[in-house]
């Protein structure tokens, strides 16, 4: 780990600094939020025939999961719902669908944590533009993306 980042020394400094980096790029306004979210309601509310998963959608979004990724925040890994036996996945069925019919997805699904990764092998530690973000998401939100994607793909390639 680099003891030093754009000028910024020490752990809690740097801590700090990417903190303040990734809340500048991915910041998104209440209004945009919201307008997002509002296009999504309707879209769904425009297919409430189809807004329900069945269980073969599940078992689709399963097939789409990597292995040997890294865990979200939850700390569950996709092995932990491939692996699983059939009962879980009776429940976990009925709990996204009642979470659709709802409109509510609970905000520990969706948190992310961004983990900085440097660019190239040789390039600078210490120059916070050598490193690109990625998103760690839970398990449970990527088969969730997978059900939308799978469920309403013609629908969000028309707004696109």
């Amino acid at each position: 780990m680099t003891t030093e980042l754009d000028g910024q020394v020490g752990q809690k400094e740097i801590r700090n600094h990417w903190a303040n980096l990734y809340e500048q790029q991915f910041y998104l306004s209440p209004k945009t939020i919201q307008k997002n979210s509002d296009e999504l309601n309707n879209l769904i509310g425009r297919k409430t025939d189809t807004c329900s998963f069945d269980f073969a959608d599940i078992v689709k979004a399963l097939t789409k999961l990597s292995l040997k990724k890294s865990t979200g925040l939850d700390g569950i890994r996709a092995e932990h719902f491939i692996f699983s036996c059939h009962y879980f996945f009776k429940y976990f069925f009925n709990i996204i669908n009642s979470c659709f019919s709802h409109s509510f997805l609970p905000s520990s699904m969706l948190k992310v944590y961004i983990k900085p990764i440097l660019k190239k092998k040789g390039l600078s530690c210490k120059d916070s533009n050598n490193y690109r973000p990625i998103a760690i998401a839970t398990t449970a939100s990527k088969i969730v993306e997978y059900l939308i994607l799978c469920k309403f793909s013609k629908e969000l390639r028309a707004g696109a």
